[in-house]
């Protein structure tokens, strides 16, 4: 059984510092059922990670993220266009955060 749950490293790092900020409150950063952006096809896109891509050509779904094992609003692809296995996945979402 293969799962992707999309929750990120970065979110529970950001978490975890606003906890150490305030201990006595929680801060969703990102709601469950957010649309995220993602890119399924194997490789790294070029620049990906640069505030100003432009990731209109990716597709976009709501999470939960997954390939198909139950509970998954988006289903990601497992095989790129070529039918290879991907190894790898890309996903955006923009949030804000308030100090």
């Amino acid at each position: 059984m293969s799962r992707l749950v999309v929750k990120g490293s970065l979110v529970i790092a950001v978490a975890f510092a606003l906890s150490i900020l305030n201990a006595n409150s929680q801060t969703s950063l990102i709601a469950t059922g957010s649309v995220w952006k993602y890119f399924d096809q194997g490789f790294e896109p070029s620049g990906w990670r640069s505030l100003l891509f432009n990731d209109s050509a990716w597709a976009s779904g709501h999470g939960e993220l997954g390939f198909g094992d139950g509970g998954e609003a988006t289903l990601v692809s497992q095989t790129n266009s070529a039918g290879v296995t991907n190894l790898s996945f890309y996903f955006r979402h923009t949030f804000n955060l308030f100090n």
